[in-house]
């Protein structure tokens, strides 16, 4: 091992010394030797080092913020005379939408906030009156969560059980209910049905969608079960990353 010369004390050779002392971490150039591999450290700048392919990949499949392609929005349509009457125990009732009265409230709010107003697309016809389906946005796996304000009365005093709305599609088999009391002795109540579905092929095409019935658990030739207002809110559909 190289050691410090002694001035004076090594009969003249600290030079030669020296010089192997230095060449343990120098070149004969007089350059530093490179150890550890230091040679394939990458002194590029962090803003000029180039995205992996695969990071690239998945960027791109990424959802551009503020496209209008996940059609998010919140309509509500308050209907007047959307009724069934006369029930008999067990038998399912869809609602006229054809002779019911529509009144649309699109509102102009959607997720998230700082999309434009003019990019807030969304189907505003939701529902087919010849059908009596309701219908969901036009973009497959979406999320959607229906609120059906509902009311009844003339029921007859007597008369006790349950009644059952739902919402349900023909062509999947696919229904969501919300069943309520009523007591003997009452003849008139309110309700609330919060309902979720996801479009798919059996409910996006042209002539599918929800039909809304009812029925109950008792016969009552008086009862009047009414929908008073539906409100639909379609939830923005992400893009995801995959696995790699």
């Amino acid at each position: 091992m190289s050691r410090l010369p002694k001035v004076g004390d090594d009969n003249n050779n600290w030079g030669t010394i020296l010089n192997d002392f230095l060449l343990q971490e120098h070149n004969a150039d007089g350059s530093l030797k490179i150890r550890s591999n230091i040679s394939n450290v990458d002194n590029t700048s962090d803003a000029d080092k180039p995205v992996s392919t695969a990071v690239q990949a998945a960027l791109d499949g990424k959802q551009q913020a503020g496209s209008n392609i996940n059609y998010y929005g919140v309509i509500r349509v308050d209907y007047s005379n959307l009724i069934l009457t006369g029930f008999s125990v067990g038998t399912d009732r869809n609602f006229p939408f054809a002779t019911a009265t529509a009144t649309l409230d699109t509102y102009v709010e959607s997720w998230p906030a700082n999309v434009a107003v003019a990019d807030r697309t969304y189907d505003p016809s939701f529902y087919n009156s010849t059908t009596n389906r309701l219908r969901e946005n036009p973009l497959a796996r979406q999320v959607h969560s229906w609120r059906v304000q509902w009311r009844f009365y003339n029921k007859t005093s007597a008369s006790s059980g349950t009644i059952t709305l739902e919402l349900y599609n023909p062509d999947s088999g696919f229904v969501v209910s919300q069943r309520s009391t009523t007591l003997a002795g009452e003849t008139s109540g309110s309700s609330l049905l919060i309902l979720t579905s996801v479009s798919d092929e059996r409910s996006l095409p042209a002539g599918r969608g929800y039909l809304v019935r009812a029925h109950t658990s008792f016969t009552d030739s008086n009862l009047t079960v009414e929908i008073t207002a539906i409100l639909r809110a379609s939830y923005g559909k992400e893009n995801t990353f995959v696995a790699l």
